[in-house]
């Protein structure tokens, strides 16, 4: 994977770093919440790939129920040193099932 866009690394790092120490904290005070840390950690990535691909909608068509992606159309809009993380990502996995997740239900349309 290629190295995140300018900032986006060090945020995670930062908050992944608040979270570390806030919870650090409540393991000497004898109140951890596993299951809320998780939470913190995934609602962070959530931030992240609203933040990378906040307006996904304007390149996205779907053809014969088929999600397309315009990746190129994307890369116009971002900074050329961002590329390869945009083109590489695009091509997972996890970002192919967002897509078909988006088409099958349209509640996740203002995701």
């Amino acid at each position: 994977m290629p190295a995140l866009p300018k900032g986006i690394e060090d945020k995670i790092y930062s908050e992944l770093k608040k979270i570390k120490n806030h919870y650090d904290k409540k393991k000497k005070e004898k109140d951890f919440d596993r299951g809320e840390c998780e939470i913190k950690i995934k609602n962070l990535f959530i931030q992240v790939f609203v933040e990378l691909f906040y307006d996904y909608m304007n390149y996205l068509t779907v053809i014969d129920d088929y999600p397309v992606f315009d990746i190129n159309c994307l890369l116009q809009n971002r900074p050329s040193c961002d590329e390869k993380f945009y083109k590489e990502f695009s091509e997972t996995q996890l970002f192919q099932l967002f897509l078909q997740n988006v088409i099958k239900d349209e509640s996740m349309i203002y995701f």
